[in-house]
């Protein structure tokens, strides 16, 4: 059973509702012991996690969107792939509009230390990778399930 509070659960949540607009496909998978996030990891990991899905669903044509979420005692990672169009190498790197969804992600996985990746292919797909380092030794408050 999924906890409400929980990533998986909420990004269950986005891809029920994206679901229904389009002939998509979603995966949720989930690997290591979840637990509640600290209340900023959580929200600025749900953001980035909500923009990459909402761009795949309305821009990549793409059929199959998966979302990954790693826990260990060393990271925390998010990982979301889609088999759509792609993006060209230029649209990846535009940093010129600071309002637009790919600089926001930018912007807050900076806000929480984070790495962000972004990997894609004119025709082969978009992997967005967020890779979180523990914050003072964890990210989690109270016991992990």
């Amino acid at each position: 059973m999924m906890n409400a509070d929980t990533l998986e659960f909420a990004f269950s949540g986005i891809c029920r509702e994206l679901a229904g607009s389009k002939e998509l496909t979603f995966r949720v998978l989930v690997e290591g012991r979840t637990g509640t996030l600290h209340p900023l990891i959580r929200e600025e990991v749900y953001r980035i996690g909500c923009e990459a899905l909402l761009n795949a669903a309305r821009h990549s044509d793409a059929r199959t969107i998966q979302i990954e979420i790693q826990y260990s005692s060393t990271r925390l990672r998010l990982v979301i792939t889609d088999d759509g169009d792609g993006m060209t190498p230029e649209s990846l790197a535009c940093k010129c509009d600071r309002y637009s969804g790919l600089s926001q992600m930018r912007d807050r996985a900076d806000r929480i230390g984070a790495k962000l990746k972004l990997s894609s292919r004119v025709g082969a797909g978009t992997e967005v990778e967020l890779t979180i380092p523990p914050i003072d030794k964890t990210f989690f408050l109270g016991e992990r399930q």
